[in-house]
This record gives structure tokens, C-alpha cells and sequence, in this order.
């Protein structure tokens, strides 16, 4: 990761890392009306494959993670098989 990220402070504040990674959602506007969508993927491909195996592994391992991972999946529904 930190071979990615590099110099931490170039990046202003959380928000412009979470930017840098693509983990932000995306938005659509026009006509007054403001969407919002899923993240937008346009950041470094390798860094975000990286936090997802991570927060995977820990969501696993962890019993507060795990509850809030399942929590979240009732709330909003799985949208892929999960890979066991």
C-alpha cells in the first residue's frame, strides 16, 4: 500500500485519498436532479484489489466486523456470491 499511496501528504485530506483509490461514489447531475452511484473505479486498480482483500480478511477474523459486514449485507442485499 504504501508503495501506492507514497508521500501521505500530498493528499489534502481523507477524502482525497479515498478519491486516489476510486472508492468514492459517483455522482450525476443535470436538470436540477442530483444522483448518486456506486464508486467510481477510477482510481489505482491495484491498490483498491489490495484494500478489498484486506477488509475481506479482517470482516472474517473480527466479530465486531463481521457483524457490521452482515448487517450491511441485510440492509442493502449481496450483489455477488461471496467467494469462500
Amino acid at each position: 500500500m504504501l508503495s501506492r499511496i507514497g508521500d501521505i501528504k500530498r493528499f489534502k485530506n481523507p477524502d482525497s485519498l479515498a478519491n486516489y483509490f476510486g472508492l468514492t461514489p459517483g455522482c450525476r447531475n443535470t436538470g436540477g436532479k442530483h444522483r448518486i452511484g456506486g464508486i467510481t473505479k477510477r482510481g489505482n486498480a491495484v491498490a483498491r484489489v489490495v484494500l478489498n482483500f484486506a477488509v475481506n480478511h479482517i470482516a472474517r477474523k473480527d466479530l465486531a466486523m463481521k457483524a457490521w459486514r452482515k448487517k450491511i449485507k441485510n440492509k442493502k442485499g449481496q450483489k455477488r456470491q461471496e467467494l469462500r
